[in-house]
């Protein structure tokens, strides 16, 4: 029998991520999961882990953001393949915009400003696509590479709502970046210690930025 590689696997449980139920698919709900191919959802303890999530899990992450953004985090990582503050921020993007627009999952229109310039900005766009199932594939999500920004415009209805990381906090994570880039990046390659660098930010900003305020909201006019 032919195995099925596993990224085939991956994007399929991705594109069924949250669709379980749909009786008020705009929630952000505390306790629930919406994954189709697990029981109960991603365990929530049980030391299956790497040891960074289960010191998460145990201060209380999924309380203090919901269990969504706890499963979509997860996703968002294993898609894109390593852990990084930046597909963290595009996570907790998306699930703020659904918050705001009361919107369910896979109908918003997304214009991600998050596709011009190098790497790692362009890494936020996964988990807008994670945490919203709106595919490029479908029409869903377009990302303007002519810009630059930590920002994205959602749509859905007769609403639209621009979010772009705060300027504090885009310098926090900034300096530190380039203070890793200056330490351990080694003859234009990034070493083992930029990269757990990167993974001690990440768990820095998913346990301290609170979705509902490190980001600026502007409602736009259509």
């Amino acid at each position: 029998m032919k195995k099925i590689p596993f990224i085939v696997v991956f994007l399929a449980l991705v594109t069924v991520l949250y669709s379980a139920s749909y009786a008020h698919p705009h929630r952000v709900k505390q306790g629930k999961s919406y994954l189709l191919t697990f029981k109960n959802g991603l365990p929530l303890k049980g030391h299956i882990y790497i040891q960074e999530i289960e010191d998460l899990i145990e201060r209380g992450i999924i309380a203090k953001y919901s269990r969504e953004e706890f499963e979509a985090s997860i996703l968002t990582h294993e898609l894109h393949g390593h852990i990084g503050v930046y597909t963290l921020i595009g996570t907790k993007m998306g699930l703020y915009a659904r918050e705001l627009l009361s919107a369910p999952r896979r109908q918003m229109k997304i214009v991600s400003e998050c596709g011009g310039g190098k790497y790692p900005l362009k890494c936020i766009n996964d988990g807008i696509l994670v945490s919203t199932l709106c595919s490029p594939i479908y029409g869903k999500l377009e990302i303007d590479s002519s810009k630059s920004n930590y920002a994205a415009a959602f749509s859905y209805g007769d609403k639209t709502v621009r979010l772009e990381l705060k300027q504090g906090y885009r310098s926090q994570l900034e300096d530190r970046i380039d203070d890793a880039v200056k330490k351990y990046r080694k003859e234009g390659k990034f070493t083992p210690p930029y990269w757990e660098e990167v993974r001690k930010m990440t768990w820095w900003a998913w346990e301290e930025w609170d979705r509902k305020v490190i980001f600026d909201a502007q409602w736009i006019k259509r």
